[in-house]
């Protein structure tokens, strides 16, 4: 009789263990996929970047010339990472980017972004190089249009991250902030008549660089280097002071 208690309670015990761990089991699961589906981490990003890059190289079809065409396919690259990019990002909850089993915090989101960036750069060499050969670009002048996406983008990141750290407002201001990266400069010099340097906004620079080799060659290339250059260096202090923040205070919540 007392055996058979024992054997009765052990069968208990053990199926009360099993039902305990499956559900811990799914829970974890379901954590993991509420806080970052396939469709919101970075392989959602690329499948999203390659049919945004996809549509944009069939939208060139119905253009004759070849310049033309190629550098409308810069410019919806330039788009896709400097305003899609962002956009998508911001909108995202809190929850959206971080990993299994981490809390929303600043440096969860910091790594998921520079991931993004590297993604993104990554996946756009396959597109700027054979539009080389089509454009008859040159090895140096494909090599500074490579860095000048790169650059903008790692600033955009940069102001990603910061915006995803508050609420409503500040993403609203991060989004405002990488539309006038863009189009800030044009605006004001066409509305308002003022001069500009014409390279502050990566508009005026990729025209530059997806000229025919004949005519960049001829303009002043000095100081379009200088600019992809300060715009480079300045996302590298950029992303050094995040990290700083995150070293700073590691458990910096994001923003709902």
């Amino acid at each position: 009789m007392v055996w058979g208690m024992q054997d009765g309670a052990q069968t208990r015990g053990r199926g009360e263990v099993r039902r305990e761990v499956r559900g811990d089991f799914r829970g974890e699961v379901r954590g993991q996929f509420r806080g970052g589906s396939p469709l919101t981490g970075v392989r959602g990003l690329v499948l999203g970047w390659c049919l945004w890059l996809l549509g944009s190289w069939g939208s060139t079809l119905s253009i004759a010339a070849t310049v033309p065409a190629v550098r409308w396919m810069v410019y919806a690259s330039m788009l896709g990472m400097l305003l899609i990019w962002p956009t998508y990002r911001l909108c995202l909850g809190p929850m959206a980017l971080r990993y299994p089993g981490q809390p929303p915090t600043l440096g969860a989101d910091a790594r998921a972004v520079l991931l993004d960036w590297l993604a993104l750069n990554a996946v756009l060499q396959a597109v700027l190089w054979p539009l080389k050969l089509s454009a008859d670009w040159t090895p140096g002048q494909t090599l500074w249009l490579v860095g000048a996406m790169a650059g903008w983008s790692l600033v955009t990141g940069v102001v990603i991250v910061l915006g995803r750290a508050g609420g409503s407002l500040r993403r609203f201001l991060a989004m405002l902030a990488c539309v006038l990266l863009v189009f800030g400069e044009p605006i004001v010099s066409a509305v308002w008549g003022l001069a500009t340097p014409g390279q502050l906004s990566p508009i005026g620079p990729i025209w530059v660089l997806t000229q025919p080799p004949t005519l960049f060659e001829s303009v002043r290339q000095i100081d379009l280097v200088t600019m992809v250059l300060t715009v480079g260096v300045a996302g590298v202090v950029g992303w050094a002071m995040v990290g700083l923040w995150i070293l700073l205070a590691p458990r910096v919540p994001v923003g709902r």
